[in-house]
């Protein structure tokens, strides 16, 4: 899994010689095409197999890449046959250092499409059945950070700006062309035109600025919370109806990274008159104002019971190849319909007899029976999930630093893994930035899994605790999470914590953790793309859930997202882990890898998938 992150990083650099941040960017220009195409790009910055610099830096060069400024996979493409461009950059190697010569020129490069699914290959019609990870709150993303309002709104309801494909490499979505001045602080995006939202009217840049502001108001992290902190006073500007500008103060080169996230933090293009009403999205915008631009829209909306999203026959699909949430999405089922079952019994009985399609994950216990059933495919996410509890900083007893450490201590990573499933479906992992991944360290890794009631017992002593309730929110009707709670509820009572765990579904929770009130840790995963990455790390970049305000971590993540030299960051690196440690936002306990069950008329599927399950350009055929 190592090597994956690390073939990644080499074909997916960015500008400022970011080569080991999260995903690297993609190049200016249009592409909105599925043959192979002509265009003129501005090249500003050279690329070798390994790093972008842009002042001295230590490299090892391999060999020597024309590439447009933010990645070189569409240059990669196209040296298959034929010179790509002619070279424009100069380069000095002097005692292991790269000293460029920045050149801006326009140059003629051949884009060549990639394989993808097509309109010819998939069948229309139908209904596709699908039972959710846990009951859907809210299909508001700015407002709901949880996994099922992405999984359902993100992907399929709206539209956003940049789009993943199946490398993780941000490509355009909504946005037709996009350009970025030399300093790295001045972005200038353009967006398709022909777009148009589920009532019908055009999608317009006043639209995009309303949806930009509002998840920047939200207070969500991400590429979000990085834009609002360097956003001068009115940097964001319309420039015509389809363009926009956005001016940073310092230099940031991961917009086009951080839009292709398809969670919160990222950008999903809502209408203007729909943001004017909730413009902080602080506050749920409601069942009746789910309006994207997508390629399904909400046509039912029975609470407890489903949500009916049917084809959005106005959709103005990009014409490349699919891949991932990347390219075409065409909307081959009439309908989707997510069903809420709670139990989880009841929904691999239900899959088996074919009463439904596909589960959105299932308990990892399961495993073994599903892999056996006829007609039954798994797809499986992978690098996976990254288990977790975080605290909330802002309610006593957890405010108290001692007392969270009393916690950490208390905690027995392994028996809490264990609960979730056979030990071939996880692992224990104590890294910060999730284990086999790019930005591991040593650093404070000794307190992880400590297992040590004693310490605990004497760390709460010292912080002067007397018994006051820890309020803990373990969700009912969720596989993957449910597992943990009775465990470590039994481990912090056994240091002596008082410890209170009502029974509540995950709907509940997540309108109780969205406030500072009313809880001190809740059960919870992240995928392994909201927490890899130090530049876009839930807590590195952002408070998260906890009302984790730290300024060592701030300070922290404004110099590794300037850094250029490798073994800088790496420094960085090792002084957040140390500091998460310290500090702790959350409690870490490991990794797993989620399932998805499916009958096996579900067909175009991935065997490996990225994230959230992707219906678009999903059929049956029975």
């Amino acid at each position: 899994m190592k090597e994956y992150y690390r073939n990644l990083i080499r074909t997916t650099v960015g500008l400022g010689a970011m080569a080991a941040l999260v995903f690297g960017l993609v190049a200016c220009g249009d592409s909105d095409t599925s043959a192979p195409q002509v265009i003129q790009v501005e090249v500003t910055r050279v690329v070798t197999e390994e790093v972008v610099v842009e002042k001295e830096v230590p490299v090892e060069i391999e060999k020597e890449v024309v590439v447009e400024k933010e990645v070189v996979v569409e240059v990669e493409k196209v040296v298959e046959k034929e010179k790509v461009v002619e070279k424009i950059v100069k380069v000095t190697v002097v005692r292991d250092k790269i000293i460029k010569e920045q050149v801006t020129k326009l140059v003629a490069v051949t884009v060549a499409p990639e394989e993808g699914t097509t309109a010819d290959e998939g069948i229309y019609g139908g209904k596709l059945l699908i039972t959710g990870q846990a009951s859907i709150k809210t299909l508001d993303p700015d407002f709901s950070a949880a996994y099922v309002t992405a999984a359902t709104a993100n992907q399929h309801v709206f539209e956003q700006l940049f789009a993943w494909n199946q490398k993780m490499e941000p490509t355009p979505g909504a946005v037709q062309s996009w350009n970025v001045d030399t300093t790295a602080q001045k972005w200038t995006l353009t967006i398709r035109e022909g777009m148009k939202f589920h009532d019908g009217t055009d999608v317009t840049i006043d639209d995009v600025i309303a949806s930009y502001e509002r998840i920047m108001a939200s207070g969500a992290g991400y590429n979000a919370g990085i834009t609002k902190r360097l956003l001068v006073e009115g940097g964001m500007k319309k420039q015509d109806n389809l363009t926009m500008t956005i001016e940073l103060s310092e230099p940031f080169n991961f917009i086009p990274t951080g839009l292709s996230i398809p969670f919160r933090g990222s950008v999903t293009v809502k209408p203007k008159r729909i943001v004017d009403m909730f413009p902080t999205g602080k506050e749920d915008m409601g069942h009746d104002n789910v309006v994207g631009s997508g390629p399904y829209r909400v046509k039912d909306w029975f609470v407890g019971d489903r949500i009916v999203l049917e084809r959005f026959p106005d959709y103005n699909s990009r014409s490349e190849p699919a891949s991932y949430m990347a390219g075409a999405k065409l909307a081959f089922m009439d309908e989707l319909h997510w069903l809420e079952i709670p139990n989880e019994e009841t929904k691999i009985a239900g899959l088996k007899t074919g009463e439904w399609d596909f589960m959105d994950s299932v308990g990892l216990d399961f495993v073994s029976d599903l892999e056996k059933t006829d007609n039954v495919n798994i797809g499986w996410y992978k690098p996976g999930h990254y288990s977790n509890s975080p605290f909330n900083h802002a309610v006593a007893p957890t405010d108290n630093k001692l007392v969270r450490q009393a916690i950490l201590a208390a905690v027995d990573a392994e028996a809490i893994m264990s609960s979730l499933g056979p030990p071939s479906t996880w692992n224990l992992c104590g890294q910060v930035f999730i284990c086999n991944a790019v930005w591991n360290s040593d650093s404070a890794i000794e307190l992880y899994n400590q297992g040590d009631t004693e310490r605990a017992k004497a760390l709460l002593a010292e912080a002067g605790y007397n018994g006051e309730p820890v309020h803990i929110k373990n969700p009912t009707d969720y596989g993957t999470i449910t597992p943990i709670g009775p465990v470590l509820k039994s481990q912090l009572e056994a240091a002596g914590i008082n410890v209170e765990m009502p029974a509540q579904d995950w709907a509940g929770i997540i309108s109780i953790i969205m406030t500072p009130n009313g809880w001190n840790m809740f059960t919870n995963w992240n995928t392994h793309r909201s927490i890899f990455s130090p530049a876009f790390h839930s807590y590195t970049s952002g408070k998260g859930l906890s009302s984790y305000d730290s300024p060592i971590m701030q300070g922290l993540h404004a110099r590794f997202i300037q850094e250029t030299d490798q073994a800088v960051m790496q420094e960085i690196v090792d002084d957040m882990q140390a500091t998460m440690y310290d500090e702790l936002p959350w409690v870490p306990f490991g990794q797993f890898y989620m399932p998805s069950p499916y009958r096996d008329y579900v067909k175009n599927f991935p065997e490996i998938y990225l994230g959230a399950p992707n219906f678009n350009n999903v059929w049956i055929e029975k």
